[in-house]
């Protein structure tokens, strides 16, 4: 259930992303100074950091256990690319 989580933010945000410019992805808006690209790196460094690193690298850790933290992120996430996409074009909704 945990990974059906995952799967349907990370679809979220690609939508967000999709048809949009390397220049756009790149742009910031006025009233912060996080772009939708950026995100979208932080998301892919946190995950790899998260499951790659920490969780391979500590064996008694479950994956399972660090999930839940995940989905939360890419939750909060998702509402970050909301607003940064309706900032740049206008589109809205997931």
């Amino acid at each position: 259930m945990l990974t059906e989580f995952l799967d349907y933010y990370r679809a979220v945000l690609r939508r967000k992303a999709e048809g949009l410019t390397a220049e756009q992805l790149r742009r910031r808006t006025a009233v912060s100074t996080m772009t939708l690209g950026g995100l979208l790196h932080h998301l892919d460094y946190v995950e790899d950091e998260w499951f790659g690193t920490r969780v391979a690298g500590e064996p008694a850790t479950s994956p399972w256990e660090q999930a839940p933290w995940s989905v939360e992120e890419y939750a909060r996430h998702a509402g970050h690319a909301d607003l940064l996409r309706e900032a740049i074009d206008g589109s809205v909704g997931d």
